[in-house]
């Protein structure tokens, strides 16, 4: 018998307000019958917390299903696979909150780096799903977020910070309590994943797939099939995507000239990333300047497996 083909695994990627580190997605575009038209799973590029406010089905993982009803919190490492479905017919009320975990903790701890290191660690050990009951202060320090970001009342932002931090400090702790019933690690846990976060911390940097396949302890031929396989393109196609969505972000919210945005994300000249920069998003960066109303639109019509959000 053949061996079974991996569906690919959808890469949502999000970009936080300028200067944030929290998003926050709430109201009735929220209310849906979740996992219509979506096949396989999908991963994120931040932290995402879940709260569930009505509805029932199922919080699927690479290898487990947890059934999901109303007060139900998931938190879920950024590059986790998993997916939402609704029961049939069902319609499903979530808010949502996307964290940079990783940003966040490295600049509030940033005299403490090895202790930023030990939260981070701390917040990506698990995924963990859980009723209300088994954590009233998560529910209440996610509803606190929400609250804030709906409402921007004076000093929100700080408020979220402080809110944001004590609510990663919660999950350490969760993370560190073995009680906790739904924890999950995925079955493969994602065997790429180090090599995700990788790209995610060093993509200005100049980058080798055989880097990448050293920490996954791979060899490289192994490591460039599993990648493949699971994201449906290649790890350098994935390099100059993250490279390039980080350009967006910096054409979209800084003056800086295109030259200093190329060397900033990875290129070490223009032309690399003029090129780089066509392809994935149809049209020179000078140009996508001009137009970057259309960001929403234009970043990820090279989708060959990527979405931007939902």
């Amino acid at each position: 018998m053949g061996k079974k083909k991996r569906e690919s695994i959808e890469f949502r990627y999000y970009e936080l307000p300028q200067d944030e580190w929290v998003l926050v997605l709430t109201g009735q575009k929220w209310t849906r019958i979740y996992g219509r038209d979506v096949a396989g799973l999908h991963f994120h590029n931040l932290l995402e917390i879940g709260y569930c406010l009505d509805g029932t089905g199922d919080l699927i993982f690479e290898d487990r299903h947890y059934r999901f009803e109303k007060q139900m919190i998931s938190a879920i490492p950024a590059h986790f696979p998993h997916t939402t479905v609704s029961d049939i017919d069902i319609l499903g009320t979530w808010e949502y909150i996307f964290i940079d975990a990783e940003g966040f903790l490295r600049e509030m701890y940033k005299e403490s780096p090895l202790f930023a290191q030990k939260l981070i660690d701390g917040v990506n050990k698990n995924a963990i799903f859980i009723d209300v009951k088994e954590s009233e202060t998560m529910m209440y320090l996610i509803k606190g977020i929400v609250s804030e970001a709906i409402h921007k009342k004076e000093f929100y932002s700080e408020s979220i910070k402080g809110i944001t931090l004590a609510l990663l400090l919660e999950l350490v702790r969760m993370n560190e309590n073995e009680a906790i019933k739904n924890k999950v690690r995925t079955k493969n846990n994602m065997q790429i994943e180090r090599a995700l976060t990788y790209v995610a911390e060093k993509y200005a940097e100049p980058l080798k797939i055989e880097e990448l396949a050293d920490e996954c302890h791979m060899s490289e031929p192994h490591f460039r099939r599993l990648f493949g396989e699971y994201m449906n393109m290649s790890p350098l196609e994935y390099i100059n995507l993250i490279r390039i969505q980080k350009a967006c972000e910096l054409i979209k919210k800084t003056n800086d000239s295109m030259r200093n945005i190329a060397i900033k994300v990875g290129y070490p000249t223009p032309c690399t990333f003029d090129r780089n920069f066509k392809k994935i998003v149809g049209m020179p960066p000078n140009e996508w300047r001009r137009q970057s109303e259309n960001y929403e639109g234009k970043l990820l019509n090279y989708n060959i497996s990527t979405l931007k959000g939902w």
